[in-house]
């Protein structure tokens, strides 16, 4: 999970979680999030993309989100999550 990977208690609602996430990430501005595999997200949890949108908003932490071209059509013509819209996504 994002919270044990930097040292945070798991343990509380998402929300309790997503704060203490937060917290940390904006008290040590040089940690970026890289999520590999990306795509898997949209299968699981649509609320997961809007988490991870939420932590950036919120400390400007720098996220990389790393997934096969299937991700960059979610993110930018899925119902998933119109919020990343203007994400810079790179296709080889």
């Amino acid at each position: 999970s994002i919270a044990e990977s930097i040292g945070v208690s798991a343990s509380g609602s998402n929300d309790e979680r997503v704060r203490r996430i937060q917290r940390e990430l904006a008290a040590n501005r040089d940690t970026m999030l890289i999520f590999d595999e990306a795509d898997h997200l949209y299968g699981w949890d649509v609320k997961k993309f809007e988490i991870i949108r939420q932590i950036w908003d919120e400390t400007n932490t720098p996220i990389v989100l790393v997934g096969p071209p299937r991700l960059e059509e979610i993110l930018t013509h899925g119902r998933t999550c119109p919020s990343f819209t203007g994400a810079n996504t790179k296709s080889s």
